[in-house]
């Protein structure tokens, strides 16, 4: 299990994260979102 903190990330650091651990798209939009509510979603071969 990994998890990964990020704090105040850019435009850059999201793109790292989505290339590194290839995120899905949704998953990305969601977590970019300043006012999104807390949720797990279960994609193939990780929860985020």
């Amino acid at each position: 299990m990994l998890w990964v903190d990020v704090s105040a990330p850019d435009e850059h650091d999201w793109e790292v994260l989505a290339r590194e651990f290839d995120f899905h798209p949704l998953a990305m939009e969601d977590a970019q979102k300043q006012q999104q509510r807390p949720k797990l979603d279960a994609y193939d071969g990780y929860l985020f």
